[in-house]
């Protein structure tokens, strides 16, 4: 149980915007008339906005990855667990206010959106294959954002860095999940699983709105644990949501207007 409190403000043009959803990774709060939050902090943990439809957090200029959370883990990825690839350097105490900027933008009801599964590049020549065969043939997309739905690698983390810059060059906002080929395979448990994929994404698992649509980006990949009978250590998982996520499943559709359409 956490029994420390965070807050902060969603902030719009400097001023505070209210009903605006953020969460911890559990429960969810919507800002008040000053744009002000508070919930429950679990350490290590998370604090993200759930972009509300009609405005988008800042993102990342080479990437295109929206930086709409702020990472809660005081003492960083432990170094007991001797991860392979770089997890998550020490965040510190918790700051007086966690604070997030919005910015207008136009939302059509209809719009069409870049979805990527399983792109699964396991070296630096099968990431040389998604430039040529995928990102060159995307120049002119009308699209309004891009996703991709797990298994952004084949294990080997390192490759992130180049492949999300080479996202970055179709210009276009990208939100990502994790897929079983994005663990520390070196975790004990689902808890420490996503370090990596948490220092460079953020949650592993959100929601945001785009118009009249609700995503809800997902992570039913439940780690075993670490194997060393098995190839790089990697233990098996099952599928499964676990109570975090559905808890926060429940809170966000308890503040989704019934007509809004979802996808999950």
């Amino acid at each position: 149980a956490a029994e420390t409190q965070a807050e902060g403000r969603v902030l719009a043009d400097g001023k505070g915007l209210a009903g605006v959803l953020v969460s911890n990774g559990r429960e969810v709060a919507a800002t008040d008339a000053d744009g002000r939050w508070r919930l429950p902090a679990y350490e290590p943990g998370v604090f993200f906005v759930i972009k509300p439809a009609g405005y988008m957090p800042p993102v990342d200029p080479i990437t295109g990855s929206p930086r709409f959370y702020y990472l809660h883990s005081p003492d960083g990825s432990p170094a007991a667990l001797e991860l392979a690839y770089a997890g998550i350097a020490p965040t510190g105490p918790l700051p007086a206010s966690i604070d997030f900027a919005l910015t207008r933008q136009e939302e059509p009801d209809a719009f069409e959106v870049v979805m990527f599964t399983d792109p699964q590049p396991e070296s630096e020549v099968e990431v040389d294959y998604i430039r040529e065969d995928v990102i060159t043939s995307l120049g002119d997309t009308k699209a309004r954002f891009g996703l991709t739905a797990g298994d952004i690698m084949f294990d080997d983390l390192s490759l992130y860095d180049r492949y999300n810059r080479l996202i970055g060059t179709i210009g276009l906002p990208w939100w990502n999940i994790g897929g079983n080929h994005d663990l520390n395979f070196e975790a004990p448990d689902r808890k420490l699983s996503r370090e990596t994929f948490k220092r460079v994404y953020g949650p592993s698992y959100y929601a945001f709105f785009y118009a009249k649509t609700l995503f809800l980006m997902l992570d039913d990949v439940d780690y075993l644990g670490h194997d060393p009978a098995r190839p790089k250590g990697a233990g098996k998982y099952e599928g499964r949501l676990d109570a975090a996520q559905l808890e926060f499943i429940k809170q966000t559709l308890a503040h989704t207007p019934a007509e809004t359409l979802i996808v999950v």
